[in-house]
Order: structure tokens, then C-alpha cells, then sequence
């Protein structure tokens, strides 16, 4: 409501309110239209079209996951990361002076790799960047620091706006196949 009253203002009207009805529920809702109000909505929709236009589709889970019509074949099944495990705390075990890493599945690890080749391949550095962010927690020791390497790569590109050269694709082929054919 608050964009279309945002359209109006611009045209010239004067908008002093702004409502939503509710047919099924024969409910009508007040929506603030003030100042502060449509620059919030404004401000939301310029930050979405940014996002699409950087083909940026990420999952964001939340309230309205409920009512999602997707949420039956969603990989974040409607709110979660798939098997997703949340760990605030690692703790470092070493069996025979080299670190095991914790356990994660198999569909957790090449969930997050699938993203990253996806990402990386559509030559997004601001998508390719944030999917390694997710896919790094699975690597340890020389995969760790390639990732790193890449990471680095990767927010130099997003910062100045540049795509994905074929060499960091391929660089991400192989971190990729590395992580997958531990699991």
C-alpha cells in the first residue's frame, strides 16, 4: 500500500491515508502512509529490485514462510536450511595431532556446494561471494585457505561491481570437487 500511496505522492496527490481490505474476513486495515513510512517502503523496494537485478534469488526465511506456495518443495523447508545443523561453538578435537572436523551430512555439504558452483557460474560475484561464506564452514586446512583465496577474489569483484573471470570459476571447480568427494 505504502508504494502506491509513494506513486501518488510523487504525481502530485495528496495522500493522507491508506487502507487494506480484508474481503474474506470483512476487515479493513489502516496502513501508516507518513513520511517515514513510504521512505521504509521505498527504501525496501529499491533494496529488492538490487537484489534481482544482481540475480540474487537467496532464500529468506521467516514468518512468511507459512504461506509460502513453495514451501512444500522448498530446500530451506519453509524457514530451515536443509538438515541444517546450527553450531555457536566448535570445538576442535585432533586425533593423532590433525583436527577432525564436526560432523556434518552429506546433503548439507553438497547443498552448499551445489549453491556455490550455481552462484559462481552465473558469474555473480556479490551471490558467488556470499554462497562461499556458507560453503567455507565445510573445509579445513589447504581447502580452507583456497577458499579464502577465492573469498578474497570474490569481494574485490562484489565491491567494484565486476563479474566472475573463468579463472576463479575454475579455481571454485576444484574447492568444489575437493569438498564433495570427502563427503
Amino acid at each position: 500500500m505504502q508504494l502506491y500511496a509513494l506513486g501518488f505522492t510523487n504525481a502530485g496527490e495528496n495522500v493522507t491515508a491508506g487502507s487494506v481490505a480484508f474481503l474474506r474476513e470483512g476487515a479493513i486495515r489502516m496502513v501508516d502512509v507518513d513520511e517515514k513510512s513510504l521512505k521504509k517502503a521505498e527504501n525496501t523496494a529499491v533494496r529488492y529490485l538490487q537484489q534481482i537485478n544482481r540475480n540474487d534469488f537467496t532464500a529468506s526465511p521467516g514468518r512468511f514462510c507459512s504461506r509460502c506456495d513453495y514451501a512444500s518443495i522448498c530446500k530451506w523447508k519453509g524457514g530451515k536450511e536443509p538438515d541444517a545443523k546450527v553450531i555457536t561453538k566448535t570445538v576442535v578435537v585432533e586425533k593423532e595431532g590433525k583436527p577432525i572436523l564436526p560432523s556434518f551430512s552429506d546433503d548439507e555439504v553438497m547443498y552448499a556446494c551445489d549453491v556455490f558452483m550455481k552462484e559462481l557460474k552465473g558469474r555473480n560475484s556479490h551471490a558467488a561471494l556470499k554462497a562461499l561464506k556458507h560453503l567455507i564452514r565445510y573445509t579445513d586446512g589447504e581447502e580452507k585457505e583456497t577458499a579464502r583465496a577465492i573469498s578474497e577474489q570474490l569481494s574485490v569483484r562484489a565491491d567494484h561491481g565486476l563479474d566472475v573471470p573463468v579463472e576463479i570459476v575454475h579455481a571454485g571447480e576444484v574447492l568444489a570437487e575437493s569438498v564433495r568427494s570427502r563427503s
